[in-house]
């Protein structure tokens, strides 16, 4: 079975995002390459202190803004924004994973999308992204993290390891959750 048979397999129909909207809602994207191993882009968020999210390793996205008809949009656009993919253009969305709530908001609902786009596409970092990088996943460690929050409280649980970056939080359950769809 090939690389996109199998994501169709494991993601839900994107018919389902184009229904849900509002102000606690976003969207992040997992992009993979077309290519012999299954990479998927990550970023690094500038650091900022209004960034609930600041300098971690994260997928490309964000909140549903006001101008966005859907999610789908929204995940069109923060990629858009973050990276300087037109996924429109570039790529495909090939459904979504099950949404997830981030612990320091989980009044947030984030729904994860896929997309594929074809080997060889460059992300170029806008504003809020300090880098952007192809991952293999057949690369990344699975390690149990501990680190303090801006809030001063203590977060626990599993994480990836990729060279001297570590995928935690809502990115490394999102993570997880697509590895185990795919073994499946």
């Amino acid at each position: 079975m090939g690389l996109i048979s199998n994501i169709l397999r494991i993601t839900h129909k994107l018919d389902v995002a184009t229904k849900v909207v509002g102000k606690n809602r976003a969207a992040v994207v997992l992009i993979v390459h077309d290519s012999e191993e299954l990479d998927t882009l990550f970023v690094k968020r500038k650091e900022s202190s209004s960034d609930p999210w600041s300098g971690q390793i994260a997928l490309p996205g964000g909140r549903f803004e006001a101008e966005d008809a859907s999610l789908i949009d929204t995940a069109i656009r923060e990629v858009i924004e973050e990276v300087g993919i037109d996924l429109r253009v570039q790529g495909r969305l090939l459904g979504t994973i099950d949404d997830a709530r981030p612990s320091n908001v989980p009044s947030m609902i984030v729904t994860p999308f896929v997309a594929l786009v074809r080997y060889g596409v460059s992300p170029k970092p806008g504003p809020e992204i300090d880098e952007a990088f192809w991952v293999p996943f057949k690369k990344l460690e699975r390690i149990k993290f501990e680190t303090t929050l801006n809030n001063g409280r203590i977060w626990s649980g599993n994480a990836y390891r990729y060279e001297s970056y570590v995928i935690w939080g809502l990115t490394g359950h999102i993570i997880e959750n697509f590895l185990s769809l795919l073994e499946q």
